[in-house]
């Protein structure tokens, strides 16, 4: 099994069934794989202190007491599947490449400038 963390601007271009390729950081061979659930709601505090850019990791978050390394922004939990499952012995990290939904240069200004309407018009 292989875990994802997904930016919530990026989450709607999944869903179960994307492909994806996993590249170990200690490998050259890559991994097929599907995404077969995604977490519904955004991760409190990251799970491994590697993900978090302070210490080297991908993921920005900040350190709190009660809480541990919590992401800056909402970042949510990809749950795939390897084709070709293999033994490892430890945690593997790397990247993992998902062919989701793609979108204009056009559609993305759009839905940023209408994210930021919808916000700033307010109630």
């Amino acid at each position: 099994m292989v875990e994802a963390y997904v930016p919530e601007e990026a989450l709607w271009r999944l869903e179960p069934g994307t492909t994806a390729v996993f590249l170990p950081d200690r490998s050259l061979a890559t991994l097929a794989a599907t995404v077969t659930a995604i977490d519904r709601t955004a991760v409190r505090s990251l799970p491994e202190p590697a993900l978090a850019a302070p210490l080297g990791g991908p993921i920005p978050a900040h350190f709190e007491d009660q809480r541990g390394l919590v992401p800056d922004g909402a970042v949510y939990r990809v749950h795939l599947t390897v084709s070709d499952p293999v033994t490892v012995p430890a945690v593997l990290s790397g990247v993992v490449h998902m062919d989701g939904a793609r979108e204009s240069f056009l559609g993305g200004t759009f839905r940023a400038v209408a994210a930021v309407v919808i916000r700033e018009w307010g109630p």
